[in-house]
């Protein structure tokens, strides 16, 4: 499958847009999933602000602007977008 975009900021590399981890058992999760297919868990909503960040590894959104790693996991997060 080809995607004409590469994949949105905090997305699982290879997914498209919509895309997330569950933060339980790091499954993949289809775009409208409110919970995990695979554990149950409910799925944390994709950030709404451009500003917040979702952690590569664990999926975790992390609201804290100035944060350069992950506050669960201790990944490295991607940079912020600026306006």
């Amino acid at each position: 499958m080809m995607f004409k975009h590469g994949p949105a900021e905090g997305q699982p590399e290879g997914f498209p847009s919509g895309f997330r981890k569950c933060t339980s058992c790091s499954a993949i999760a289809h775009p409208g999933d409110d919970f995990c297919a695979s554990c149950g868990e409910r799925l944390q909503p994709p950030p709404s602000d451009p500003r917040e960040r979702c952690c590569p590894a664990c999926g975790l959104i992390v609201r804290n602007r100035i944060a350069f790693h992950c506050i669960r996991c201790g990944t490295a997060l991607p940079r912020v977008q600026q306006r």
